[in-house]
């Protein structure tokens, strides 16, 4: 997004930002659910982890997304869901909104800047 833009985007992000994440971040807090721990844990033995998958494939950067706005309310619902937090499922509907107010395509033009070198 650029921050020179002439529209309520600030605004609307702001109010998602105190009006929904805030007051359900508190929640979740006083319920005592944390996404991940800010201090250590007294009980833990280690932090270590003996991973299954020891050896890295391109696939294994590859990150699936969304191909377009129409699936993307519903992915995000899907994966909170199904990581535990559907909590957050309710924060869908404005994320999709703002994702769709930020989302803009930069003009392209056939001028390259002098300082730029082109790889081919």
């Amino acid at each position: 997004m650029n921050s020179t833009r002439d529209d309520d985007t600030l605004l609307e992000v702001t109010r998602f930002f105190f009006e929904e994440l805030m007051p359900l971040a508190k929640k979740l807090q006083d319920e005592g659910k944390a996404f991940f721990s800010v201090k250590p844990n007294p009980n833990a033995q280690t932090y270590y982890k003996k991973r299954e998958k020891t050896i890295m494939h391109p696939e294994s950067f590859e990150v699936v997304g969304c191909d377009s706005f129409d699936s993307f309310e519903e992915a995000l619902i899907d994966m909170w869901t199904s990581q535990g937090y559907s909590e957050l499922t309710k924060l869908a509907p404005t994320l999709l909104k703002l994702a769709k107010s930020l989302y803009f395509v930069e003009e392209q033009s056939e001028d390259i800047s002098p300082f730029i070198y082109v790889m081919f």
